[in-house]
């Protein structure tokens, strides 16, 4: 890995930190609960159950970051309407924006890299 790059990521994440809830980047459950959820389509919805057995985590630690996302407004927890005993995670508002503002500036950041021609 070049010094560039490195530099790159370490931008990227520290933007993380300044935007995104803070267990991001505090935990590998977290970040994964987090990319699983940001995954979805825009009117996607899944299912508690199905994100817990999509995560190589236990139940217990990913309910506990849905839930702070879910009281930090980040998603929206709906009962389904097929199943009354499922409930479904429906991305917020506020999730969907700092969604494309991150991937603008991972992509802003990766394509002054790509353009960086001390890089190789």
């Amino acid at each position: 890995m070049t010094p560039k790059l490195i530099l790159a990521i370490k931008k990227i994440k520290s933007w993380e930190q300044k935007n995104l809830p803070v267990f991001v980047y505090e935990s590998s459950i977290g970040y994964s609960v987090f990319l699983e959820i940001a995954l979805l389509n825009i009117d996607d919805e899944i299912t508690l159950k199905n994100l817990y057995l999509s995560l190589n985590s236990s139940e217990c630690t990913a309910r506990f970051y849905i839930r702070q996302l879910e009281k930090d407004c980040w998603i929206d927890l709906l009962k389904c309407s097929k199943d009354r005993r499922n409930r479904l995670i429906k991305k917020a508002d506020k999730f969907e924006q700092k969604i494309v503002e991150w991937e603008r500036f991972v992509t802003s950041t990766l394509n002054e890299l790509h353009h960086d021609p001390s890089v190789n």
